[in-house]
This record gives structure tokens, C-alpha cells and sequence, in this order.
């Protein structure tokens, strides 16, 4: 018997060995998914700034695309507007993933039915983190048509930011108002206006975009 217990305590230990290996390389495993989600956003971050620079001095079809006239817009009182509401296209897709996006495995196809999870792959955010709060389009599908005619695809996770729920809802009558006043004004807007304007509305709302 007493021969017995040297090799019973030498079982105990190298199982707990072997459980610390296994969840040791459960962490690993978790650190390399997120590692090139991590990348990506730095890159959707340069593509962002790029996008900022090449709007600077912008002009369509209504003139210089000037941020601070688009801020004032976004901060206007809302109108009395009865124009035509556009119905959502989800058919409508311009961009698919990319390759760089594709080849990291952090996004799922960019629809409106993987617009939250991507948004969380984006982010960085588990579902715990998340609870409480809705996945909002800047560009709100009620207007996907527009926004694809300007060439955006209004599912893409960086069009996209965490609001809480209850002031989403709150606000969601008066946020899409806005845009309505936008197309009233600018009904054929180019992509630049278009951005902007939406950058200025995540200012406003105080919301962290990620265009």
C-alpha cells in the first residue's frame, strides 16, 4: 500500500498538468482570432483618415462639401417634411467583403441579419458587453437605396455604433427625420457628403463611429 502512494499523487499532479496545458492553449487560441481582428481595425482607422483627407475640398453637384455646413445641418431643428420615404432593399449590396476582411475571418457576409455580430467582431465586444445596447445603422436602412446609390453599404460594421437601447429607440423617430431633411436638401449627395454628414450626426450624438 504505501508503495502505492507515490504513484497516485504522481497521476494527481500530472493531470493537473495536463489541465493547465489545455486551458493554456484555449487562451492562445482566443489571443490569435483576436489578433488580426485587432489589425483590421487599425486599418479601418487609416482607411478613415484617408477618407477624411479625400473629402477635404470635395465638390458635387451642390457645391464644396464643407463639414461645418453639414455640422449646422445636423444640428438644425427638425422640419415639417412630407416628401416620399424610401422602402429597405436588403437585396441591395455594393461592397462584399474584401479580401484582406475575408482572409482574417472576422466578418460574416455584410447583410442586415450579421450587422450586430459584425459589429461586435469589429469592436471587440462580447455579447455580456453588448446587452443593453443596439447595433445602429448610421445610415438607416429605411434609406439603404439612397445610401447604395451613393455607393455605400450601410451593413458594413464600420458604419455602425453601440447605442443604448432605450435612448436608441427614444430617438430613432427624430434621427431618421434628419436624414429625411438631408435627401430633402441634397437629393443625389455624393459619397464624401454623404459620409460627412454622417460623421457629423456621430458627433452630435455623441456616438463612437469607426468612417
Amino acid at each position: 500500500m504505501t508503495k502505492q502512494r507515490p504513484s497516485m499523487a504522481v497521476l494527481a499532479v500530472s493531470i493537473l498538468a495536463l489541465i493547465f496545458t489545455m486551458f493554456t492553449q484555449i487562451g492562445t487560441t482566443d489571443q490569435a482570432v483576436a489578433g488580426p481582428c485587432e489589425n483590421l481595425k487599425s486599418t479601418i482607422d487609416l482607411e478613415h483618415a484617408a477618407e477624411m483627407d479625400a473629402a477635404a475640398g470635395t465638390t458635387d453637384e451642390y457645391g464644396p462639401v464643407v463639414t461645418t455646413d453639414l455640422d449646422a445641418l445636423a444640428a438644425e431643428a427638425l422640419p415639417v417634411y412630407t416628401g416620399a420615404l424610401f422602402d429597405d432593399d436588403d437585396n441591395a449590396e455594393m461592397d462584399d467583403l474584401t479580401e484582406a476582411e475575408a482572409s482574417l475571418d472576422c466578418f460574416a457576409g455584410f447583410t442586415s441579419r450579421n450587422f450586430r455580430k459584425n459589429l461586435m467582431n469589429l469592436t471587440g465586444k462580447s455579447t455580456a458587453q453588448v446587452q443593453g445596447f443596439d447595433a445602429h445603422h448610421v445610415f438607416p436602412q429605411k434609406f439603404q437605396a439612397r445610401f447604395t446609390k451613393a455607393g455605400i453599404n450601410i451593413h458594413h460594421p464600420k458604419y455602425g455604433a453601440w447605442w443604448k437601447s432605450r435612448p436608441h429607440q427614444a430617438t430613432a423617430y427624430e434621427y431618421n427625420k434628419k436624414w429625411e431633411n438631408f435627401f430633402a436638401k441634397y437629393p443625389n449627395p455624393s459619397k464624401s457628403r454623404t459620409l460627412t454628414y454622417g460623421r457629423a450626426l456621430n458627433a452630435s450624438y455623441s456616438l463612437r463611429g469607426w468612417f
